[in-house]
């Protein structure tokens, strides 16, 4: 059965993307025609949207959870600041009783027109930093959960994360683990024996096992984040 919280996970990444990809469109295509009028609210759109889809690509990867939850925290209060922005810009504006025209480059730009897509970007704006600030507190929590089956969790991969009710299916009974409030489900593979007589070592997600034999004889067992061996 697959993770169902990393296909939400990738569901919702997939919601900030589109949202981010409308409102790049839409700002360079005013400024194309504004710049540099309109400067500040036009930029800060095109950063906030190309921001966003660019740490989403790195996100993509399978992050920590910590680095998850803290580039999505910034990316919120980025939105944050861009609907708040575009709301004083535009206002209470009744767009659909706007006439006439603005200068644009040269050209004639609908005053009409200009007034909706700045409330489509505002829109999509709160959007953004309702779903994403919605996103980070449920993250939160499960991973806290999680925590308490998989110990470190936090420095771990975010796909071994998932919901509450999936911890059966996801890793299943019987592989059990020293969790740091009790005993919690580790998956099977990469078992360390130390000795004849000793009980088997399962390695936590995204930790490797190191046997050191110290001084006086004695093996000592280290669970190490891989990459850091």
């Amino acid at each position: 059965m697959s993770n169902l919280f990393v296909s939400f996970r990738y569901w919702i990444h997939g919601f900030f993307f589109c949202c981010s990809v409308v409102i790049l469109v839409i700002s360079s295509t005013l400024a194309s025609h504004f710049l540099p009028q309109h400067q500040g609210l036009l930029i800060l759109s095109i950063v906030a949207s190309a921001l966003t889809i660019f740490i989403l690509f790195l996100l993509n990867g399978g992050p920590q959870p910590q680095f998850e939850l803290s580039a999505i925290l910034l990316l919120s209060w980025l939105w944050l600041g861009l609907g708040a922005y575009t709301g004083d810009y535009i206002g209470d504006t009744q767009c659909y009783l706007l006439t006439g025209t603005i200068s644009a480059s040269g050209k004639d730009y609908s005053n009409k027109g200009f007034c909706q897509q700045i409330k489509v970007i505002n829109a999509f704006s709160w959007a953004l930093f309702a779903v994403m600030s919605a996103y980070w507190v449920l993250v939160y929590f499960i991973v806290g959960f999680v925590e308490t089956r998989i110990p470190y969790i936090w420095e771990g991969n975010i796909d071994d994360v998932y919901f509450p009710d999936e911890e059966r299916a996801v890793y299943p009974a019987g592989i059990r683990g020293p969790g740091r409030l009790g005993g919690g489900a580790y998956p099977a593979g990469n078992v360390v024996q130390t000795g004849p007589n000793s009980q088997g070592v399962y390695p936590l997600p995204g930790h490797q096992v190191v046997v050191a034999t110290d001084g006086s004889g004695q093996q000592q067992i280290t669970q190490v984040p891989i990459g850091f061996s």
